[in-house]
């Protein structure tokens, strides 16, 4: 009867362990469903953040290109970026429009291609000192543009080191020609008369401190006065006055060399210095000059210039004095050119 019982009773709990068994198992695949989904949900969150972070991204390089196009590439002045050797690695669009050729094109060219001969010197000295100082450096050249013609330029470069470690030059690259017109015409201005086109008192006398040195001794002085000035613009008016000037300037200095400095020094008075010349050789040109006055008139009247010469032979004597000796013999000379009536002229 016991026996019974238990037997029952085993029965009884084996049918409860089967029922939990089969509830197991019916519930395991919901379980591992549950997970999976949750898995793909946590990727899913994962992407959103990740293409969220891409678009930040993204925004932010296209903020940075709209910048590097404007600062850069837009920018009023050429940026050249030069290697060590001066070779050309990186420019903007306003480069290639003062160079006048495609940005392609100018990559990895040597920047003393579009150098005027005459300014490379100048430039490689300017490369030198950035690379000696590594500091900012200028310097004004004329560059080529691609169709041969040129313009000034002004470049203020500075040391760089690249990704790599290496130096490199990173130059802002101005247009000055405007500038440089200006400052030429003030300075012919500055130094040249204005009606003659010949050299004034100013330049002159700033001349003959610099050229007053042994190695070009002798050297001669002629000084030359426009005899009846006064005459002409009292009888004919100032612009044949003015004409009579332009006249005795241009005879003056066809007759003289290049080497020569012809200036007008006053009104009607003109000087020239001539280095490493001999008397006898500054009278030979006075000579020409005579001769072609003789050959040249203004309102029917031959032009007549009275002019004096003189030589200083050794570093002992002083410009001074021989430009007086010079002026003492051209009054000499006026007395014999002016008919009496007109000697109150000086």
């Amino acid at each position: 009867m016991e026996f019974k019982r238990e037997t029952s009773l085993r029965k009884r709990d084996m049918e409860a362990l089967r029922e939990k068994a089969e509830t197991i198992a019916n519930h395991e695949p919901q379980l591992e469903s549950t997970s999976a989904l949750h898995d793909l949900r946590v990727h899913q969150i994962e992407l959103e953040l990740q293409n969220e972070s891409l678009r930040k991204t993204q925004v932010e390089l296209d903020r940075i290109r709209f910048l590097y196009f404007e600062i850069f590439e837009l920018a009023p002045v050429g940026y050249l970026i030069l290697s060590g050797d001066n070779i050309i690695q990186e420019a903007n669009l306003t480069s290639t429009s003062l160079l006048g050729i495609d940005k392609n094109l100018l990559k990895n060219q040597k920047i003393s291609n579009f150098i005027l001969r005459e300014h490379q010197d100048t430039f490689y000295l300017y490369t030198r000192r950035l690379f000696d100082t590594k500091e900012t450096q200028k310097c004004e050249i004329q560059m080529l543009k691609n169709d041969g013609s040129s313009f000034w330029a002004q470049f203020v470069g500075t040391p760089r080191q690249d990704i790599n470690g290496k130096t490199v030059y990173l130059n802002v690259l101005h247009d000055i020609t405007d500038q440089k017109e200006v400052l030429n015409r003030l300075e012919y201005l500055c130094f040249h008369d204005s009606m003659t086109g010949l050299y004034n008192r100013r330049f002159m006398e700033e001349e003959l401190k610099r050229l007053d040195v042994i190695r070009n001794l002798p050297i001669s002085f002629i000084i030359g006065d426009v005899d009846r000035l006064k005459f002409i613009n009292d009888a004919y008016g100032h612009d044949k006055g003015d004409e009579l000037l332009i006249k005795v300037a241009e005879i003056i200095k066809s007759n003289c060399r290049p080497d020569d400095l012809v200036s007008r020094t006053g009104g009607d008075e003109f000087m020239v210095m001539l280095p490493k010349t001999t008397r006898e050789e500054a009278l030979s040109i006075v000579e020409r000059m005579q001769t072609d006055c003789r050959s040249k008139k203004v309102e029917g009247m031959d032009i007549s210039i009275s002019l004096g010469v003189s030589e200083k032979k050794t570093d002992k004597e002083t410009i001074n004095s021989a430009i007086l000796e010079a002026e003492l013999e051209m009054y000499r000379q006026k007395r014999t050119h002016n008919p009496p009536y007109m000697r109150n002229e000086k």
